[in-house]
């Protein structure tokens, strides 16, 4: 998950000194920015946020999920590349004997599915690392005090193993 998926809510406050901007992350309580700019206030919520996660995960709390934005979206799209960026796009879309729309909308689809995939593998491999951590406790280098996952009237085992 990348810091930069929470949304963001910028508004304008007047205050004693005049107005100035807040951000703020209406998914994660408490984290904002301020600034004389929008601009200001963002990079201060952000710089904010990444403090604010870091130390939730440090500390083994839970961290939020970013919120999905509710849009409609219409599918249609304005991308603007280099010369040398759309004559490459354009050889390939001919060799493959497909549109450059069609081209580009596979290269989107094949990024996306291996960005999901990577994060899926992530969290398993968090998961996995978290089990680690709380079902097994080495005593020494070779001996293991593990738990028994399984519900069974001796819950601990010893086990002597090179490690």
């Amino acid at each position: 998950m990348n810091n930069r998926d929470y949304p963001v809510e910028l508004f304008k406050i007047e205050t004693t000194d005049g107005s100035e901007w807040m951000a703020r992350f209406p998914d994660v309580k408490g984290c904002v920015g301020g600034g004389t700019t929008q601009v200001e206030a963002l990079n201060e919520a952000l710089e904010n946020l990444d403090f604010h996660l870091k130390c939730l995960k440090d500390a083994n709390l839970p961290i939020p999920e970013p919120s999905k934005i509710q849009t409609t979206y219409k599918g249609n799209i304005i991308v603007r590349m280099s010369s040398g960026l759309h004559e490459q796009v354009s050889y390939y879309a001919k060799k493959e004997n497909i549109s450059i729309n069609q081209f580009i909308i596979e290269a989107i689809s094949e990024r996306i599915g291996k960005v999901k995939t990577e994060n899926s593998i992530s969290k398993l491999l968090n998961k996995l690392n978290y089990l680690l951590d709380n079902l097994f406790v080495k005593k020494n280098k070779n001996e293991i005090l593990y738990s028994n996952i399984f519900e069974t009237n001796n819950s601990d085992y010893h086990r002597s193993s090179i490690c």
